[in-house]
Parts: C-alpha cells; sequence; structure tokens
C-alpha cells in the first residue's frame, strides 16, 4: 500500500511517506497510530490533543482535517514537542 501511494505522488515521488489510523491511546485521548511508512524512522504514536499539537505537524492535521505538503523537510523542527 505505501509503495502504491508512493507512486501516486508521481515522477518526483516523495521522501517520506506513511499511512495511519485513529486509535484509542487508553489514557482517555485518541491518538494516530502508524501503520505503514517508507523513509527515515520517526515517532510512531501521535497524541491527537491541542497541546500535543502545538509541536506536531501530524497531530495538527488529524485534529484539523486538513492535509498538509511540507516541501522542505529539513527546514521543520524535530517533531518532538
Amino acid at each position: 500500500a505505501v509503495e502504491r501511494l508512493r507512486g501516486a505522488l508521481g515522477a518526483d515521488g516523495a521522501d517520506w511517506v506513511g499511512i495511519y489510523r485513529v486509535v484509542d491511546s487508553g489514557e482517555g485521548y485518541q491518538a494516530l497510530l502508524k501503520e505503514a511508512y517508507r523513509g527515515s524512522i520517526s515517532r510512531g504514536l501521535f497524541p491527537l490533543t491541542e497541546e500535543f499539537a502545538k509541536g506536531s505537524n501530524n497531530s495538527t492535521c488529524a485534529l484539523r482535517r486538513r492535509a498538509t505538503v511540507v516541501s522542505d523537510t529539513q527546514s521543520l523542527a524535530a517533531d518532538q514537542p
């Protein structure tokens, strides 16, 4: 599935792509759980809380239900609030 998604991104592809699902954290909030990815190692669970979203593009996108394209990932701060 990840390879098909990368192929759909066009000739330039992407340096990183992932597939997530929303799960119950077991601690009273929902979170994004990374199911599969291709690229550099990164966090596997992203709490879906406003506080965590302050430092996480993934959580922010999920909470706002709006995708974001990051053209230059090197310009971003680490995804570690």
